[in-house]
């Protein structure tokens, strides 16, 4: 993921920011969203998924709704490929006893560096994040992830008609 934040962010010069949260520090902006959602789902039935839509459309009103948008199969891509990738890893460090991608508190993706940069603590001033292979980004296009809708059981379609 990593890696198509980083091409998204050269692709379109914006600085992307990713704050790995802390345990027992959880709140996030979606959060209060997220709970606005579930509150105006209480007591509702959901018939098609169309109405997971409209709910959402409704939960907030001020100071404009939430956007939403209808995705079909074709709108997934593909980001497992190594050959798109910048970077074949994001851990810090290197050896035993370094950094690991779960000591990551923030990364950083410069599009004009040309590169991610990382805090182990949000203390400590941004590093860039060494790779082996660190390539400047392929611009291609992701494939996509399905060239067809998904196929479901007649048992899963069954249930879900009931």
């Amino acid at each position: 993921m990593s890696n198509a934040l980083f091409q998204y962010s050269i692709r379109n010069n914006v600085i992307i920011e990713q704050k790995i949260l802390e345990k027992g520090h959880t709140q996030m902006e979606c959060d209060a969203m997220h709970s606005l959602i579930e509150r105006k789902m209480k007591n509702r039935f959901i018939h098609m998924p169309s109405d997971y839509i409209n709910i959402t459309r409704k939960a907030r009103c001020n100071p404009f709704p939430i956007d939403t948008y209808f995705v079909t199969h074709g709108f997934f891509q593909n980001f497992s490929l190594a050959s798109t990738w910048s970077y074949n890893s994001i851990r810090p460090g290197r050896k035993t006893n370094e950094p690991t991608m779960t000591d990551l508190r923030y990364l950083h993706h410069s599009p004009t560096q040309k590169q991610i940069l990382f805090k182990i603590n949000f203390d400590h001033e941004l590093e860039p994040l060494l790779c082996r292979n660190a390539k400047y980004p392929n611009f291609n296009e992701y494939p996509a992830l399905h060239n067809e809708r998904l196929k479901i059981k007649y048992q899963k379609f069954k249930h879900l008609q009931e």
